[in-house]
């Protein structure tokens, strides 16, 4: 059963509220908590500046700790890819990053020193002598309480209250998140980390760094699903998915089925077509492409993990809920022994969203293309140009199931222009599943772009 995205939002907001509402109650408890008894004393008026006090140095807290994940999440970007009114302190900040550590360390030491002294103080004047004096708790169990007490104001604020909702709203909005507060927080970062660089108290850090640092110096390449989000985000096309499956006879004759989600992203272009084209196999007699759905979403975030569940969502949902207007105009074709050329004319409702469609592709390819003759030409081979990113292909290879021939020897080159590419060979390789059976799987994520991927197997008939 699918459920409508629009629901699902409105039930997270809704949740999100409900929560929101819990945690202002519980901020209000712990102020009421806190001022309940002042005004019974000579020091209400230091105590309110404590109060104050106290929710300043959680802000401080926040701030700072949301700043450093903020900062770490960014690090390696390019300054061109942030807004230009944060470039000049960013490129301050990446000259200075291991300060960034180290200062933050120590300006949450001190904060959760003050927030204890101030818990601690307010106890002993406001509420030791309500607890001792009219022994509501004998003497023996007041430093037990007066622990509770301070931990209540340190502990809970500090962990609930500010430093995990900070991280994790600077984690998701990081760029945002140093575009609005980092003018001032970064001077005060900068400034106790020119303190530590002069009395030197990084020296610790120092030492361990060159006992047992990293020598030489790390030098990992870009993740796999980072250069995909990059290369979608550059060349505005992509198809996410792409399951491949031949099915074939005895007689060599096969059926290619091709599932594919394609997805476009907003571009400057004035004309609203989605233009594709799909490579017919070798001996190809007829084909068509069928469009199961079409229709806008939200645009790709950052992290490929976070859009292919976005897609797999998307995938869930019946046609439905998709524009019926665009499902009309998908394009039926014949081969005659020329590749497809798909058009589908289609509108966003913003340049805010992205343009995602799933389609099917079905070939029939003519006796003997793909399965010699015994002794002949026992050797096949299939191949696949990705013209366009690709988050996952999958190949499904299978004979029928009384058949008696299996696959043996299966092999993956991938080549550029003819130029064999050894180590994605070798990654390949890996993916292969299903070596002596009527049954070949093979899964890969994140194939290259512009790449050519052969597959050879060899035929073998039982006896």
């Amino acid at each position: 059963m699918s459920v409508d995205p629009q629901t699902s939002e409105s039930r997270l907001k809704l949740r999100a509220r409900i929560f929101g509402v819990g945690y202002l109650l519980l901020a209000l408890g712990m102020i009421g908590f806190w001022t309940w008894r002042i005004w019974d004393h000579d020091l209400w008026l230091t105590s309110l500046v404590m109060l104050f006090l106290w929710s300043g140095f959680l802000a401080a807290f926040a701030l700072i700790t949301g700043f450093e994940v903020a900062y770490l999440d960014l690090r390696d970007k390019d300054l061109t890819q942030l807004t230009s009114a944060l470039q000049p302190r960013f490129s301050q900040m990446q000259e200075r990053q291991r300060q960034i550590v180290e200062a933050k360390e120590w300006l949450v030491v001190l904060i959760t020193v003050g927030l204890a002294l101030m818990a601690e103080w307010h106890f002993e004047v406001h509420w030791l002598r309500l607890l001792h004096h009219e022994a509501v708790v004998p003497r023996e169990d007041l430093n037990g309480v007066r622990l509770a007490f301070v931990l209540f104001f340190t502990t809970v604020p500090i962990v609930w209250l500010s430093l995990g909702p900070a991280k994790v709203y600077a984690m998701e909005n990081s760029e945002r998140f140093l575009a609005r507060w980092s003018w001032c927080v970064w001077p005060v970062v900068r400034g106790v980390g020119l303190v530590i660089g002069r009395l030197h108290l990084a020296t610790p850090s120092e030492i361990v760094l060159r006992l047992w640092g990293t020598v030489p110096k790390r030098s990992l390449g870009i993740s796999l699903g980072a250069y995909y989000m990059m290369t979608v985000q550059r060349f505005l096309h992509a198809n996410h998915r792409v399951i491949e499956r031949i099915s074939i006879d005895q007689e060599g004759a096969a059926t290619v089925k091709l599932d594919i989600v394609a997805v476009v992203l907003p571009s400057s272009a004035p004309t609203r077509v989605f233009k594709g084209q799909l490579k017919n196999p070798e001996g190809v007699k007829s084909g068509r492409v069928i469009v199961h759905w079409a229709g806008d979403c939200a645009p790709p975030r950052e992290q490929h993990r976070d859009f292919d569940a976005q897609m797999r969502r998307l995938e869930s949902y019946p046609p439905s809920k998709y524009a019926p207007s665009v499902l009309k105009t998908a394009t039926n074709g014949t081969a005659d022994g020329e590749d497809f050329l798909i058009e589908l004319p289609f509108d966003w409702q913003s340049d805010s969203t992205m343009f995602t469609m799933r389609y099917a592709a079905e070939f029939e390819v003519n006796p003997k293309g793909f399965v010699g003759l015994p002794g002949e030409n026992d050797r096949d081979d299939y191949s696949r140009v990705f013209d366009w990113p690709c988050y996952n292909y999958t190949l499904i290879l299978e004979f029928e199931q009384n058949s008696r021939i299996r696959f043996a020897h299966i092999k993956a080159v991938v080549s550029f222009g003819g130029t064999p590419h050894e180590r994605e060979s070798k990654r390949v390789t890996e993916f292969i599943t299903g070596h002596g059976t009527h049954s070949v799987r093979i899964e890969i994520p994140f194939p290259l772009v512009g790449a050519t991927y052969k597959f050879e197997w060899t035929v073998w008939r039982e006896s």
